[in-house]
């Protein structure tokens, strides 16, 4: 159970402690007359032990809170569900860590089989890894549970480009820039795809539009005025 669970709950116990230790200590009058010889000597020393008890927990407890992945790492150990695997396996992603992303994401499937954005990532680690071929199906699994996502349709044209598949690409890119027409890698990729398959004067229309959205996109200028020197010369 995470921490903040016990917040309220614990309001409870400790006003029993406060309340309840005394007056059981009055039930038993021999311990509550020695309790008052001992007088603010042994009050002070019960205090003591269990300040050095608490922090001693908290110290241990707050190291699992030092980094994201500390506490990732916690929450699996204590409640191996599918936000904590999830996030460890993104964690591990972001870390390059590809091995264990794939492993985490694939557990936090089974949780949640029906996460797009755990299939997403995992095909992105399978990418990173030059797994293509499972990098392909996991977006397609994607797809098949949001056929609108555009982080599925822009990566699996990725993959389809890196296969050599370049028309199959240009479907993919086509579709991930009707998604989300204000993205400019959406028609950058686009554009880059109609320009594999020899559609020049398209993809001159869409690395503007990438340019026009975004005029920093490296690159982009030199395949125009290289397109653009291809027209001129009639190839």
């Amino acid at each position: 159970m995470a921490d903040r669970f016990t917040y309220l709950p614990s309001i409870g116990l400790f006003l029993i402690v406060c309340w309840g230790v005394p007056q059981a200590l009055r039930a038993h009058t021999a311990w509550f007359d020695r309790g008052r010889r001992l007088g603010p000597l042994a009050l002070a020393a019960g205090a003591a032990v269990v300040l050095i008890v608490l922090a001693a927990r908290a110290r241990a407890q707050a190291a699992s809170w030092r980094d994201n992945r500390s506490l990732w790492e916690h929450s699996v150990a204590v409640v191996p569900g599918y936000v904590s695997l999830f996030q460890l396996a993104r964690q591990d992603l972001d870390d390059g860590r590809l091995a264990p992303a794939v492993a985490g994401f694939q557990q936090s499937l089974r949780f949640k089989p029906d996460d797009t954005d755990a299939r997403v990532d995992l095909g992105i680690a399978y990418t990173r890894m030059g797994k293509l071929d499972e990098a392909a199906a996991s977006y397609r699994e994607a797809l098949g549970l949001a056929p609108n996502l555009f982080a599925a349709h822009n990566n699996y044209g990725n993959v389809l480009t890196r296969q050599g598949r370049y028309r199959e690409a240009l479907d993919e890119f086509r579709r991930a820039a009707e998604l989300e027409p204000g993205r400019a890698p959406a028609h950058l990729n686009l554009g880059l795809a109609l320009a594999r398959v020899a559609a020049r004067d398209s993809a001159l229309v869409e690395l503007r539009a990438a340019l026009a959205l975004q005029p920093d996109l490296p690159g982009v200028r030199e395949t125009i005025a290289a397109l653009e020197d291809s027209a001129r010369a009639g190839h």
